[in-house]
């Protein structure tokens, strides 16, 4: 068996970038947000290679770029990263209804937790915030780049949901089993 060189790797996936290939349009835009593999860390490039994969109707661009602007990358205008934020989780959440609670990956669970969390583009609902936080939480392997964020993010949310005394899912213990982790 032959070893393949990260230099290989990268040829191939330029190559399927070139192609227009939406999953490696996915890939190469990681690499950039992270600063992996040889190439500078860069979110700009990272944006535009996410915005073209979500053009190419690829969810996990979608979630990326999702992530990318709930992050606060973009314009530098909170006000308006949340709403470039809430025009990407909109069709995933639409999808997500029109499914109803399909199997999803932690970054698609993570937009739709914040989502109802902060309502952006759903009406608040600290219930389902919280069981999207579950699921983020409950999904084995490692799916993508920011996942330990998400996990921390994820504890800490729902231990601000279980400790609101607004909250329908208000419980001191959970709240604190959570801010323990």
């Amino acid at each position: 068996a032959s070893k393949v060189s990260i230099d290989q790797c990268v040829d191939w996936l330029k190559e399927s970038i070139m192609e227009g290939d939406p999953e490696a349009l996915t890939e190469m835009g990681l690499a950039y947000a992270e600063g992996v593999n040889g190439f500078p860390k860069d979110v700009v490039i990272a944006e535009k290679l996410y915005k073209r994969a979500k053009d190419a109707f690829s969810l996990s661009g979608q979630v990326q770029l999702g992530l990318l602007y709930c992050q606060g990358v973009g314009t530098g205008d909170s006000v308006r990263n949340n709403i470039r934020a809430a025009e990407v989780l909109r069709p995933i959440l639409e999808n997500h209804l029109l499914e109803n609670e399909a199997d999803t990956d932690k970054g698609t669970n993570f937009l739709i937790a914040v989502a109802y969390l902060s309502g952006l583009a759903v009406l608040k609902n600290y219930q389902m915030a919280a069981h999207f936080f579950k699921k983020v939480l409950e999904t084995k392997g490692r799916l993508f780049s920011q996942e330990d964020i998400v996990l921390s993010s994820s504890w800490y949310f729902l231990g601000l949901i279980h400790c609101d005394p607004k909250s329908e899912v208000k419980n001191d213990q959970e709240a604190f089993r959570c801010f323990s982790k």
